[in-house]
């Protein structure tokens, strides 16, 4: 991750009251929670976490399939509107 990234990140997480900023391996965050559920969103970088998988919110639902970038799934929405 790019330190420009990760200041656009913290600059974010300034709007979210008594957020807490956590870095370290996911087994570890595991560990932490002392066997309660980890909550995420899925996501493709995130296939090995273990717990309670979320969806991912789509900007449009209604479109369904795989798309290999942002850019192809918006090529696709974008035809909707």
């Amino acid at each position: 991750m790019s330190p420009k990234t990760l200041q656009f990140i913290l600059d974010l997480s300034k709007n979210i009251p008594e957020i807490q900023i956590y870095a370290a391996a996911f087994s570890d965050l595991q560990n932490l929670a002392g066997g309660s559920p980890v909550y995420f969103k899925e996501h493709p970088l995130f296939r090995h976490y273990q717990g309670r998988m979320e969806p991912r919110d789509w900007i449009v639902p209604q479109v369904e399939g795989y798309y290999p970038s942002f850019f192809q799934y918006w090529k696709k929405i974008s035809r909707l509107f």
